[in-house]
């Protein structure tokens, strides 16, 4: 059944027109007042939103200084990046724990981490300040640990080849080593240029430069030409470390060199070798194709 409206009064016609303009008229008047009031209710909630903000960062902080960092990464780290994304205050606080020298190790490394669960551009800017010339060591290993850590930029990946050419410092550069990425098909030169220096640094006195040199090696020598010699000599370094990443580094070249088969069989053959090294040398040797006498020697050890 159709809805039937009814014709308007003039009765109603005429409280419209008085009751109307003196609507008008009272909220003329008492307009300064509403807005007086309006402003002071919008002081007094922003206050109360600000104590309980600032409530929130400081219990968030607290418990971000509560960790026991002594055993390695905290079981509620994934807690604290959703802690990190909704605290600035937080965020600068992690910040400052990273740049301190006094932090255990484990907090500095997860420090980093945690700042790049969420990073902002004023991290990039941070890291070239910490990199300038005039800086400490430590601060400039720190600026590197993450201007690395960052997303890639073509900006950021130009700075971290020039420091990875210039730099002196093992701490400083074996982060810049592990910073260059082959994102794209460089210029033939640079990367020749590239390779020839990771070549000459995995004869550096720092184990930690052999380390990741050797690794990035695997990633730039895609010939294979210099990465096969400085492997089969890193497979025997003197640090397991090196060693482990050496092995490591025969999965990520795509070199299958019957030499390199050999050195992983002998690590493997070798009861005076670390379990760990002989576990990642059979590990590797999966992606090789193994005789019979080979296979022999391969099943024969289980980790």
């Amino acid at each position: 059944m159709p809805i039937k409206f009814s014709r308007p009064s003039y009765t109603n016609i005429i409280c419209l027109l008085v009751i109307v303009p003196i609507a008008f008229f009272l909220g003329a008047i008492f307009s300064p007042q509403l807005k007086v009031y309006q402003k002071h209710l919008s002081a007094a909630l922003y206050s109360n939103f600000e104590i309980l903000s600032n409530q929130r960062d400081n219990e968030l902080i607290s418990k971000y200084d509560k960790i026991d960092w002594s055993t390695g990464q905290p079981a509620n780290l994934d807690e604290i990046q959703a802690d990190m994304q909704i605290s600035p205050k937080l965020r600068a606080h992690v910040l400052k724990s990273f740049l301190s020298t006094t932090y255990p190790s484990f907090q500095k490394r997860f420090s980093v981490d945690l700042l790049m669960s969420n990073p902002t551009p004023e991290y990039a800017t941070l890291a070239y300040s910490l990199l300038s010339a005039n800086r400490s060591p430590k601060e400039r290993e720190d600026g590197m640990n993450l201007l690395v850590k960052l997303p890639y930029s073509p900006k950021n990946q130009k700075f971290l080849r020039e420091q990875f050419f210039l730099e002196k410092d093992p701490s400083v550069l074996s982060f810049a080593v592990s910073g260059i990425v082959r994102s794209e098909a460089p210029e033939p030169k640079i990367s020749q240029a590239i390779v020839d220096k990771l070549h000459t640094l995995t004869t550096h006195p720092s184990w930690d430069v052999r380390m990741t040199s050797i690794q990035k090696l695997a990633e730039w020598d895609t010939k294979g030409e210099l990465f096969l010699s400085d492997v089969i000599r890193l497979m025997q370094d003197e640090n397991i470390e090196v060693r482990i990443a050496a092995i490591g580094a025969t999965s990520i070249s795509r070199a299958q060199d019957p030499l390199v088969k050999k050195s992983l069989l002998d690590i493997l053959a070798n009861a005076k070798e670390e379990n760990d090294v002989r576990m990642a040398s059979k590990m590797n040797l999966a992606g090789f194709y193994l005789n019979p006498e080979e296979y022999a020697i391969y099943s024969a050890h289980d980790y």
